[in-house]
């Protein structure tokens, strides 16, 4: 007989043998974020030190944030080269307080940067690469975890990213 009994659960997707290197993952990141839709985003952690860089897809831009400041610890905090790194990936600093401006429309407490829409989705993935990599100093796509979510439907499992979903989703 083929096919499980209706009445059991689904069985989640299986992940994707993790990526061999850091162009295999990128390539792979390409692909999903070339099926991401206004209201979804996508988040990659470290599993080393919790840092983070996420994409959100808008209906009038691209928005990619890395890891801001004040949701560090002082101990793990940015360095200054870090800091420098950023700019010159041309990220912006944080322009707002999470506790404070929560509901503000405009900024970020991240450092951020918006793209036009029509941004190629594998330059996208080099920046959020080379952030994870040069800035966040994450050895292998190993220790990454995920989070993509569509803001109406809840989480989007990508198992072709080969790392496991984040366990703060």
């Amino acid at each position: 007989m083929s096919g499980g009994d209706p009445r059991e659960p689904a069985r989640p997707a299986r992940t994707a043998a993790a990526p061999e290197s850091w162009d295999d993952f990128a390539s792979r990141l390409t692909a999903v974020l070339s099926e991401l839709e206004t209201d979804e985003y996508l988040i990659l952690e470290s599993t080393a030190n919790r840092r983070f860089v996420q994409v959100a897809f808008q209906d009038f831009a691209i928005r990619v944030e890395s890891v801001g400041e004040q949701y560090l610890e002082p101990s793990a905090a940015l360095t200054a080269e870090q800091v420098a790194q950023l700019e010159n990936l041309g990220y912006d600093p944080a322009t707002l307080i999470a506790a404070e401006d929560d509901d503000a429309a405009e900024g970020s407490p991240n450092y951020w940067m918006e793209l036009p829409t029509n941004a190629p989705r594998g330059s996208v993935a080099t920046l959020m690469v080379d952030t994870l990599r040069r800035v966040h100093l994450v050895e292998a796509p190993r220790y990454l975890t995920y989070d993509c979510v569509n803001l109406v439907d809840g989480h989007i499992p990508q198992p072709s990213l080969g790392v496991g979903r984040s366990a703060s989703a």
